[in-house]
């Protein structure tokens, strides 16, 4: 994809010249996914401290070095994405060494073929959720302007509480509900139901409490020039829900 990224750029924000934005995306996305992996080795192992450890120093190198690119070196966007990218490197080092221990010379065809078996399926429901998830921000922009655009970031970035409580929740429910589906599947059942209904109750609490302080949290993250953006927050919490 790297060769397209001109046109990518053309067709998001109708400027070819930008096409350094996405290929500085491309080329952490083989970082990202590798990072990603050796993460979830570290999620099956209950290595909560390391998993917990190497993702804070992720957030803060990606931060740090953003910051110095993009404001201190004066690098603008491409400067955070370099960060990000220069970042996933270092973790990504850090990572490997803690499982240094699944490393092995040989190659498993048996095992890729049942990966392929289960994953392939699940690429398409993958290839649609990511199309609805990345594209709202393309749209807007195209069809309403980069004035709405604003204010629709500005919604966007006050109901990414709910990302990042369904993230933290997520990253430690689903190593656990599957040690528990292999020791007792029945009593599995009971545990997520519970957690299920709990969970709901939680996110449905938060989205009303959003819909009705809107204006005034509006106001807070971004100033009273950004008030339209609490129009449509009432929605954007309840699609977290609902996602949640």
């Amino acid at each position: 994809l790297l060769p397209f990224s001109p046109l990518f750029a053309q067709w998001s924000f109708g400027d070819a010249d930008l096409w350094l934005l996405f290929a500085l995306g491309l080329g952490a996305l083989p970082l990202v996914q590798l990072n990603r992996m050796l993460a979830q080795i570290l999620r099956n192992e209950f290595r909560a401290t390391h998993f917990a450890a190497t993702s804070v120093l992720l957030g803060f190198l990606t931060l740090t070095i953003g910051f110095v690119l993009a404001v201190v070196l004066k690098l603008g966007i491409p400067g955070i994405l370099a960060g990000a990218l220069v970042a996933e490197a270092i973790v990504l080092t850090v990572r490997a060494w803690l499982v240094r221990s699944h490393r092995s010379p040989g190659f498993d065809r048996e095992l890729l073929g049942n990966l392929l078996r289960f994953g392939v399926p699940l690429v398409p429901g993958s290839v649609s959720f990511w199309v609805i998830a990345s594209s709202d921000r393309i749209i807007v922009g195209l069809l309403a302007g980069p004035t709405e655009l604003g204010y629709y970031a500005v919604s966007t970035s006050v109901v990414a509480v709910f990302a990042v409580l369904l993230v933290a929740i997520g990253q430690a429910w689903l190593p656990r509900i599957v040690q528990l589906y292999e020791e007792d599947p029945r009593q599995s059942e009971i545990v997520a139901g519970q957690v299920f209904t709990r969970l709901v109750l939680l996110l449905a609490a938060m989205a009303a409490a959003i819909s009705l302080a809107a204006p005034w949290i509006v106001t807070i993250v971004s100033g009273p020039e950004y008030g339209p953006a609490a129009r449509s927050l009432p929605l954007l919490a309840l699609g977290a829900t609902l996602f949640g």
